[in-house]
């Protein structure tokens, strides 16, 4: 009010008056316009530093969540992979153990002093038995077409030991053992060898051996 009275008496009576009133007002509603925007403004640019802080501190939150959840995904995929290391060698050395004692079962080319035939099927069968214990429990660490591979060898090495032990070993056909024995031989040779040697690709696969060499073949 005390700069309206200044432009009154300064402006005197009359229209004159009127008119520097009109103008004093104008001017006055300005600046209170002009003070309202500007701390409007203010108010408004310290929102926006505010809502700034708080996105970087969400981001820099959602940031470590991120990291700490890779890192528990890392260590778990590590921890699995350890674990399928594991049981693949494990199972690798079952199944060497019954090859080899199958193989040793149905040699036509012993020497004299070879274990009886009897003892070389038990130990076979116990071969066996141990691939199976530690296998059926374990297959749900390995991927299906390996799992059913270990199977067929299970199966096909067990009816060849069976078959050797029937019509061989208690010669249930005596004027055929000698063919027989070298067809037993020759399924070896020409089934269970390859398959075996099938899973070992599979393995050195599932390890990531492949990957490996071909990283390592392409560095300079």
């Amino acid at each position: 009010m005390d700069i309206l009275n200044l432009i009154t008496s300064v402006g005197g009576g009359g229209v004159g008056g009127i008119v520097i009133l009109w103008f004093g007002k104008t001017w006055i509603n300005e600046r209170i316009k002009a003070s309202i925007q500007h701390e409007y403004a203010e108010k408004l640019e310290s929102h926006k530093a505010a809502l700034k802080a708080e996105q970087e501190i969400a981001i820099e939150r959602m940031r470590a969540d991120m990291q700490i959840a890779a890192n528990e995904h890392r260590i778990r995929f590590t921890r699995l992979h350890e674990k399928v290391a594991e049981t693949v060698a494990e199972i690798y050395a079952h199944l060497q153990k019954m090859h080899t004692c199958l193989a040793a079962y149905v040699n036509p080319f012993g020497w004299a002093n070879d274990p009886p035939l009897a003892e070389r099927r038990k130990e076979f069968a116990d071969a066996l038995k141990e691939f199976k214990d530690y296998f059926l429990p374990r297959q749900i660490y390995l991927p299906p077409e390996i799992t059913e591979k270990l199977v067929k060898f299970e199966k096909c090495a067990g009816k060849e030991a069976m078959k050797f032990m029937v019509f061989v070993e208690q010669k249930a056909e005596p004027t055929k053992v000698t063919e027989l024995w070298m067809e037993a031989s020759k399924k070896m040779a020409e089934e269970i060898e390859p398959l075996l040697q099938e899973l070992e690709r599979d393995f050195r696969k599932l390890l990531g051996y492949e990957q490996a060499a071909q990283s390592a073949s392409v560095q300079p």
